[in-house]
């Protein structure tokens, strides 16, 4: 969660293990996700009507099951993606 806070994603104040990264708008979403997808990185694309209006987002998801090196995989994804949108 702290680098999701590093670079200014919204989390929806999240607390749960299934993150969703909120980014507004479906073009920056999709973006996003394919960052992430040419990465290796899998993420689920969620759009309106599935969010409200303006809360197009990406659900992610970490788990015990993550090793180091997928943790630092999944962190060298989400900072490309953000540079993406």
């Amino acid at each position: 969660m702290d680098l999701l806070s590093e670079l200014g994603l919204d989390t929806w104040e999240s607390e749960a293990p299934a993150v969703p990264i909120v980014l507004g708008q479906k073009e920056k979403v999709y973006y996003f996700w394919k960052a992430l997808l040419e990465k290796g990185i899998y993420s689920i694309i969620s759009v309106a009507p599935g969010v409200p209006p303006g809360k197009d987002l990406i659900r992610t998801a970490i788990s015990g099951a993550h090793t180091d090196e997928d943790l630092d995989r999944i962190e060298e994804g989400i900072r490309y993606a953000a540079t993406k949108i």
